[in-house]
């Protein structure tokens, strides 16, 4: 191998390596902060909450009954953080525990309330709220996705 092809293919592998190393301390600091590597990408994004999973499968529900579906969420931030409100396209979701206060770099379980209608059976049920915090943040958005089926309850 020519010695410059040898010197610039050895400087290649040394930024690689050490790309690596860095990439590898970021996703550690995320791990032991939040115990999340998720939480760094989140963050990188001016993120302040972080919901996992942000989007939670139910299965089948009953026209007519009412379900709670959880939503872990972590404050990224140093602040408290309030989930002042949110923005639902259904009546059929909703959240009673509101406000709801994060504490800096915690979690906390939010529940969200399901209620499907006899007008929903045999359709897909997908449903996406965004909540809305004291502080600027991009769009914090949950989902629930199941299939509605007919209940003794009713609506």
């Amino acid at each position: 191998m020519h010695p410059r092809l040898r010197s610039t293919v050895l400087r290649l592998a040394g930024l690689t390596l050490s790309l690596a190393v860095a990439v590898g301390l970021i996703a550690l600091w995320g791990l032991l902060a939040y115990s999340s590597a998720l939480a760094v990408p989140a963050i990188a994004l001016g993120n302040v909450v972080l919901a996992r999973p942000a989007t939670r499968s139910v299965g089948s529900l009953e026209a007519g009954r009412r379900y709670e579906v959880a939503f872990p969420l972590t404050n990224l931030t140093s602040e408290s953080i309030t989930i002042i409100g949110m923005r639902a396209p259904c009546t059929c979701v909703s959240i009673d525990a509101l406000p709801m206060k994060l504490s800096p770099r915690a979690s906390r379980t939010l529940r969200l309330l399901v209620a499907p209608t006899s007008a929903q059976v045999g359709k897909p049920f997908s449903q996406t709220i965004d909540l809305h915090l004291s502080v600027p943040s991009p769009r914090v958005s949950l989902s629930v996705v199941g299939r509605i089926e007919k209940g003794t309850a009713s609506p």
